[in-house]
This record gives C-alpha cells, sequence and structure tokens, in this order.
C-alpha cells in the first residue's frame, strides 16, 4: 500500500521570474532614497542659510556651526520615516499618515521659505509676518515683490506639498515593516547623533554668553532646543522686560485730556518723510534742491540722529508719537488715535496725510483718524509721488485754519523707481534686466550689481528731492516758510552691504539705523543750532510740541526737546525687524557696541552684539556698558511716562534692575 505524496517545500514547483514578477518586488532603495532624497534636499536648503554680524567664532564653531543647521534637515528624514513605519496600512490609518505628511511637508515648505526670505530680504519670518501680508498687500509691494508672486509661491508650494505626498505614498506604501523599522532607527539614531553634541556643545558656549554662538541658535526658522524638555529655563543672559501694564493703562487713558491742552503759537506743519533716506543721502549731485535750501533749516542732523526701528511701521509710528516702537501694540490693542494728532484736531488743525497707502503699509491706519486720509493715486496710470504732489499742490488754497500736511514719498523704497530724467548716475538699468530679478533677489552678487543698485538708489533720491524742490518751491512763493515748520527725515536708513545686508529690516547697524533729521522753525534765528550726542526720532514731536509754544511736554512722549540742551544718552534702545505684533528684537546702541536682545513675553535673550565699526567684538566692555545703562534705556522704550507727573519725562522706577 503505497502513502499518498505529501508536497513540501521544497517539491513545491517555484514559478519562473518574470517581468511582472519583478514589478510586485519593489526595491528597498525606493524606499532609502525617498528618505535620503528629502533629507538631501534639506541640507541644501539649509546650505543658504547666512547669519549676518562679525564674530570671534569660539573653538571648533567654525564647522560646527554648519552642522548646526544641517541637523534641521536630518530631522526631516528621521521625522518622515517616522511616519511611515508607525502608520502602514489602509482606511483611516491611511488617512493619519496622509494628514501628518501633509504636516510635514508642509512644515518643509515653510522652511524653504523661511531660507530664501531670510538669505533674500534679511527678515526673520514669522507667522505674524506671514498673516499681515495675507492680509495686508502694502507690506508685499514695500519689499519689491508683487500680490501675483505671492500668490504663486503660495500655490506653487501646495502644489508641491500635494505632490510629494502622493509620490511618498505611491513609493513606500508596498515595503515591508522590517525596511520601516530598520530606516526609521538609522535615521533617528543619524539625528540624536549630530543633535545632541550640538546642543551640548551651543548649551555650553550659552552659558558663557558668547555671541556668535547665541546668534546662531536664534537665526532658525523654529527652535530645536531640546534641552528644554529638562526643565531648568535658558541658561543666557536675559533682561527683565520693564513695562509697567498699570502705567500704561494710565498713559492711555489720559489721552484725551493731554491732547485737550490749546497750542500757544499755532503755526502750520509740514511733514515731508523719505521712505530709506541714509544719513547720508543729502548730496549736491543726487538731491540739489535740498542741498541749496540747508541754510534755511536751524537744525541738521545728518550723522548721530537714528531712527526708533529699521523697519517702517515702528519707526513711522514713533517719530508720529514720541513713542517708543514698543508701544505700538498697547495703541492697536486700545484702539487708542495718535496723541499727536489728536492735539492738533482739538485745535482745529486741517490734517492731511496724502497717502493712504502709506499709512497702511506702516500698519497705523487704526492710529490715525480715517477723515486725514487723502485718497490713494491710481498707481497703475500715475508715478505715486509726483501725483501726490500734484493733489497736496492743488490744495494750497489760501486758508485761515492751520494746516498739517504728512507727505510721504516711496519712491526710494527698493527697487528705487525714477524717470530717464533723473537718471543722472549710470548705469542704472531695471534691475529685473540686470541679472538681479526684481523682488526675489534682493541682493546683489557682484560689484557691478552693487554698483547698480547704488545708482537707482542716488537716481531715486534725484527724483524725489525734484518733488520735494516743487513743495519748498510754492511754500515760499506763499510766503509759507515764515510761518511754517517743516521736517525733513526719513523714516529709516538703507544698507548696501556695508555689513554684508542689502537695504532695510534685518540686523541693525549704522547704515539701517541712521537717517536725517532737517527741521525749520518760523519764529527762530536762522543759525544753526548745536545738538551734542545721538538724537531719535522719538525727539521730532516733544520738539514740535516746544516749537509751537508749550513749555512743557503735554503729551509725556519718551523723547527731548531738540530745541534745549538733551539729557546725556550713553545707551540708546532700538526696534529690530520682524513681529508685526510687538518687533523681534530690540537692540541697545552705545558709542561702540550694538547688542541684539530676543523678544519674550517676559524678558529679552541676549542674542548677539557688533562693532558698530564692523570690527570683532573683543572683551565684556560691551556687557558693562548694558548693566549700567540699561535702565535708563527702558525710559526711552518700554517705560510709559507717569501722567501722574505734570510735564514729566518718562523715567525708570526705583526698583528698575538691571541685566542679569
Amino acid at each position: 500500500m503505497s502513502l499518498p505524496h505529501i508536497a513540501t517545500a521544497s517539491t513545491v514547483p517555484r514559478p519562473e521570474p518574470n517581468e511582472s514578477t519583478e514589478q510586485r518586488r519593489p526595491s528597498p532603495w525606493t524606499y532609502t532614497g525617498t528618505i535620503v532624497g528629502f533629507t538631501v534636499l534639506l541640507v541644501i536648503v539649509v546650505a543658504f542659510i547666512h547669519v549676518h554680524g562679525t564674530y570671534m567664532f569660539p573653538r571648533g564653531f567654525d564647522v560646527l556651526r554648519r552642522v548646526f543647521h544641517g541637523q534641521y534637515a536630518l530631522l526631516g528624514g528621521a521625522l518622515l520615516a517616522t511616519v511611515l513605519w508607525m502608520l502602514p496600512g489602509r482606511g483611516v490609518v491611511r488617512a493619519a499618515r496622509w494628514a501628518l505628511l501633509l504636516l510635514l511637508y508642509l512644515s518643509a515648505a515653510w522652511f524653504v521659505i523661511w531660507v530664501l526670505v531670510h538669505r533674500v530680504f534679511g527678515i526673520e519670518l514669522t507667522p505674524s509676518i506671514v498673516l499681515d501680508i495675507l492680509i495686508n498687500h502694502a507690506p508685499i509691494s514695500e519689499m519689491g515683490v508683487s500680490a501675483g508672486q505671492v500668490a504663486t509661491t503660495v500655490l506653487v508650494s501646495f502644489a508641491a506639498v500635494f505632490g510629494m505626498v502622493a509620490v511618498t505614498e505611491m513609493l513606500t506604501v508596498r515595503h515591508g515593516p522590517k525596511l520601516r523599522r530598520r530606516c526609521f532607527f538609522v535615521a533617528s539614531a543619524v539625528f540624536l547623533l549630530v543633535h545632541l553634541p550640538v546642543r551640548a556643545y551651543f548649551v555650553h558656549y550659552i552659558n558663557l554668553n558668547d555671541f556668535a554662538v547665541s546668534s546662531y541658535d536664534d537665526c532658525v526658522p523654529f527652535s530645536l532646543r531640546s534641552e528644554h524638555l529638562l526643565g531648568g529655563g535658558h541658561p543666557r543672559m536675559t533682561l527683565p522686560n520693564l513695562e509697567s501694564r498699570k502705567r500704561t493703562e494710565q498713559y492711555l487713558a489720559y489721552i484725551p485730556e493731554m491732547t485737550r491742552a490749546t497750542i500757544p503759537r499755532p503755526h502750520n506743519i509740514l511733514w515731508l518723510n523719505v521712505e530709506s533716506l541714509r544719513f547720508d543721502g543729502i548730496t549736491p549731485l543726487t538731491t540739489p534742491h535740498l542741498w541749496q535750501r540747508q541754510e534755511q533749516f536751524q537744525l541738521r542732523l545728518d550723522r548721530n540722529h537714528w531712527s526708533n526701528a529699521n523697519a517702517t511701521h515702528f519707526a513711522v509710528f514713533s517719530m508720529l508719537t514720541g513713542l517708543g516702537g514698543y508701544q505700538l501694540p498697547a495703541f492697536v490693542r486700545a484702539g487708542q488715535t495718535d496723541p499727536f494728532v489728536l492735539l492738533l484736531q482739538n485745535n482745529l488743525y486741517a490734517v492731511r496725510f496724502w497717502k493712504k497707502a502709506h499709512v497702511e503699509s506702516a500698519d497705523l491706519l487704526p492710529l490715525i483718524p480715517a477723515a486725514t486720509l487723502c485718497t490713494d493715486v491710481d498707481m497703475k496710470r500715475q508715478r505715486g509721488d509726483p501725483s501726490m504732489v500734484d493733489r497736496y499742490l492743488h490744495s494750497r488754497a489760501p486758508n485761515r485754519q492751520p494746516r498739517f500736511d504728512f507727505l510721504p514719498f516711496d519712491e526710494t523704497h527698493w527697487p528705487y523707481s525714477f524717470q530717464p530724467k533723473d537718471e543722472i548716475l549710470r548705469p542704472a538699468p531695471e534691475l529685473n534686466t540686470s541679472g538681479i530679478v526684481q523682488g526675489w533677489m534682493h541682493f546683489a552678487r557682484s560689484e557691478d550689481e552693487m554698483n547698480v543698485v547704488h545708482n537707482r538708489y542716488g537716481n531715486a533720491c534725484h527724483a524725489v528731492d525734484e518733488q520735494i524742490g516743487r513743495v519748498l518751491d510754492d511754500l515760499e512763493a506763499r510766503g509759507g516758510f515764515s510761518d511754517t515748520i517743516i521736517i525733513v527725515t526719513g523714516d529709516h536708513g538703507e544698507e548696501f552691504q556695508e555689513r554684508g545686508q542689502l537695504t532695510h529690516s534685518a540686523v541693525l547697524n549704522d547704515f539701517q539705523g541712521r537717517t536725517v533729521l532737517w527741521m525749520h522753525f518760523p519764529d527762530r534765528p536762522v543759525d544753526p543750532i548745536p545738538v551734542k550726542g545721538p538724537t531719535m526720532h522719538i525727539d521730532i514731536v516733544p520738539t514740535i510740541v516746544d516749537a509751537l509754544g508749550f513749555k512743557n511736554d503735554v503729551l509725556y512722549t519718551q523723547g527731548q526737546s531738540l530745541l534745549g540742551p538733551l539729557k546725556a544718552r550713553p545707551l540708546l534702545s532700538l526696534s529690530e525687524q520682524g513681529g508685526v505684533a510687538v518687533p523681534q528684537y530690540r537692540c541697545l546702541v552705545s558709542d561702540d557696541y550694538i547688542s541684539r536682545w530676543r523678544y519674550t513675553p517676559a524678558e529679552y535673550q541676549f542674542s548677539g552684539v557688533q562693532r558698530r565699526d564692523g570690527g570683532m567684538v573683543e572683551g565684556k566692555d560691551w556687557e558693562q556698558q548694558v548693566r549700567a545703562n540699561y535702565a535708563t534705556s527702558a525710559s526711552m522704550y518700554e517705560l510709559l511716562p507717569d501722567v501722574k507727573q505734570p510735564g514729566s519725562s518718562a523715567e525708570p522706577d526705583s526698583a528698575v534692575t538691571t541685566a542679569r
């Protein structure tokens, strides 16, 4: 009797390999290649991160600073491997995998855009800035970028994200758990092997308050400070936020009372604000009209006058209120109007801001009464500055009512606009035909391109100067000089790579921070007014208040009148870039140094220091200056004046403490 034949593994016939069988066996390289490719893409992106500043690097940092940014790419690869390992399968699990992949790739898109914006504009992108761009198109045009370019970037980013999710799903869905697990452990191990020693190195030098390490630690799309997971807070040097909420509330509540004061000597006020006017921007060649009229301005500051910020919105707020840029969000939250404007209106001034778009771009619409804003010109058909001047001159009919006219000139903003007749400096071709793509390539890559940028700026100054000449010629023909306070200034400065950056709104320095302030007073001798020490935009309003005949600063500004002796200012306190809600950094400026302090709600964290002359920072002199003078600097930035003290200046509380 024969036993039945039992088939064994060795006797089961194997199908011959064919093309369709090979297709059903995906190569492990498609899976690992997806993770590696994503990581390499991020490595290429982080290579473009450039931290501005002149630093003395600690030992080994020249190499480690590159590894520091590279860890972000390794984290991206590790996160992708984690999602693919933990969420295999279909149904609900597949939906969760798609959702996490979307989140991961959206974060990667944010990372790429952050790096490009920082590289091109020098701005550290924040969610508040993105939100402001989406709801307010004016800041886009100010950066030389059109709304269409922004919309295209958003659409391309989302298309790329969804495409990457689909490709990832297609290439990785059929691989087994063993390969997915192995890739997860390898990718995570590589990240941790890089990240942990990097963080240990950074923590060590941050403990020593090393400014190079602190600057690099802050200049990132998002923080990877894993040591915070262990608790204990941060070790770096900090400055306390000295704002008094009680004082702020009292100040805002007192604005209606302070603005009821009667102006003793009403004068017309003509305010000419030139976008990005450098401290050396007025020259016989580029601004002949202003240069020829300089003797008519008793106050001429062009070497040590500082804007209170290197970005338009905080700078314009400071010049119109006499308060530091830090106070802007408090005014917006309270829905409070600019006290200076209210004072003029309560004294029956005809107040006019001649470009609504400028006020809008400066985020000052809540502070300026709608009735004072003039209708915008048709920018598609008309050049903004000449059309603005045309409308202003047309309105100059004789009127017994005193006037306040604020004329903002924008042609000196990047990419610098002018007509052929203003082309006094050459070559000055359109930036999108000279190898620099208009808007996006917001930096020059060669000496020739830098020369083009210089020339275009000078020609734009010439164009603005012609319009200012029209205004001043008309004023003189009407006899207006005898009864008009005239202000000529810039909202901030402009840099042409003297410190490695182009234009403004990036890392504050002498070129982005310093601008011009010329003032004419109708009832004072023509002799120049001597001013010693640094001055700031917060001094403009108290100077006007003084010129209008007030004996005390009835608006309780944080500045000082420039018509009298100034109190010593060993340390200026200025706002720097970023953050629509609050300035992202504050800068403390002394005779030799500018230190940066990153904003947090409770305190400011040390984030680097530079020498004003561009040299290397050595020693701790800068820190000693900060510790000795920080309390005083709070009176011009954080701490509003005590309105219970009539006519007083803002003085720091006796309980103020210094850096720790």
